[in-house]
């Protein structure tokens, strides 16, 4: 068992190398301030757990002296699993431990029982992992998802895929894939996933927005997210946005009855309500609203126009309370949609830049948990797997 100090400096050590790699031990000794003996004691205990390797070169950019072989992490020995739950869609991944995307899967689903739906996206889950995953050992999967999330105890309650129930989700999918599971909120995930290996790898700090089915904002101070008293930090779904002079004329009441509030201006239902009141898709799907604004639907562009402008504004109020140094928005219609962005960036100082995953950020998000988890414990969190490499009959893991 790693002492804490041993454990602190193995996870310093692959940061840095996440951070900066290839690199070789002497520049790891300097970035992460360990001497380098502590390093070089280090190297086999990772290197043992498929973490590191060296790499056949030497550093390239050293001319005088002994070579120098650059230490990388090992993307080919260990891979990771994700799921989202949405409310009609989930999205799966399979990433390497530098976050890259090995396969993603969607499954569509109406509101099973629990238990169904966490039997339909193992089975999709192993069936991915099997075509993608290769040779490499599976270290854990995350699950995230909208709604009230208890990380430590892995619960999720009130989803609507879940049909409201609350549900243990780190006992229902460990039981059917034998693999350790971590679970939090969506938006608290994505955030996580920027600070590894997005746009936010080299901030301090980070505000992050999503915009979609459902709001969400997660704030993280030096690579650790808020999560608040309660777990309930980051609802901004009314956020009041003072400005009920630009709410739109044909705008519903929300249900918390006011017009001006986040969820009212920027909501994907409420944008897509009004996209279909017009005539400008058949059905509320934000992709269609932004597919007919390409298509030169003047009536689409403006609505989408507007919407920018009010995720605009909830960042100005946001940054204005906790001042980051980097703002990443994602979501359906904003990610994707670049041409919008400086409408968004109209209402606010602060830098603002669109997930670095786009369509698949969920995905990515989930399986990130898995990963955070490693880069924070990586002698204790590995060899937590190595001790469970037997997994039920039934897993379609590990089975």
């Amino acid at each position: 068992m790693p002492t804490p100090v041993r454990a602190a400096n193995a996870a310093a050590v692959l940061r840095a190398v996440l951070l900066h790699g290839p690199v070789p031990r002497t520049r790891i000794a300097e970035i992460s301030g360990l001497s380098p003996a502590t390093v070089t004691r280090l190297y086999p205990l990772l290197a043992e757990r498929g973490l590191l390797r060296e790499l056949d070169e030497p550093d390239a950019a050293q001319t005088v002296g002994r070579p120098r072989v650059p230490v990388d992490l090992d993307a080919s020995a260990c891979a990771v699993l994700g799921a989202h739950l949405g409310a009609r869609r989930s999205r799966l991944g399979v990433l390497d431990l530098r976050g890259r995307l090995l396969g993603a899967a969607e499954l569509e689903h109406e509101v099973p029982a629990p238990r169904a739906l966490i039997d339909r996206v193992c089975e999709r889950l192993g069936a991915l992992a099997a075509r993608t995953a290769g040779p490499r050992r599976l270290l854990g999967l995350g699950v995230i998802g909208a709604g009230p999330v208890d990380a430590a105890t892995g619960t999720l309650g009130g989803h609507p895929a879940l049909g409201g129930h609350c549900v243990d989700l780190r006992a229902e999918f460990g039981e059917r894939i034998g693999l350790p599971v971590y679970v939090d909120e969506h938006t608290r995930a994505m955030a996580a996933a920027e600070a590894l290996f997005g746009r936010a790898r080299r901030v301090r700090s980070l505000g992050y927005l999503y915009v979609g089915d459902v709001l969400g904002f997660a704030y993280s101070a030096e690579g650790d997210v808020h999560r608040g008293a309660h777990a309930a930090a980051g609802d901004v779904t009314h956020l009041p946005l003072g400005v009920p002079r630009c709410a739109p004329a044909d705008a519903e009441p929300c249900s918390c009855g006011a017009r001006d509030c986040f969820l009212s201006l920027a909501g994907e239902g409420p944008t897509t309500a009004r996209a279909m009141r017009l005539g400008v898709v058949p059905e509320p799907r934000i992709d269609l609203v932004l597919k007919a604004s390409r298509a030169g639907d003047e009536r689409a562009e403006q609505l989408l126009r507007e919407r920018s402008r009010s995720v605009g504004a909830a960042v100005s109020v946001l940054a204005g309370i906790l001042d980051p140094e980097l703002f990443v928005v994602a979501g359906a219609g904003l990610t994707e949609a670049a041409e919008f962005l400086p409408e968004l960036r109209v209402a606010t100082r602060t830098a603002v830049v669109p997930s670095a995953f786009g369509a698949r950020v969920n995905a990515v998000a989930a399986a990130s948990l898995v990963i955070d988890r490693v880069f924070r414990d990586p002698l204790g969190a590995v060899s937590d797997v190595r001790g469970r490499r037997s997994a039920p009959m039934n897993s379609p893991i590990n089975g």
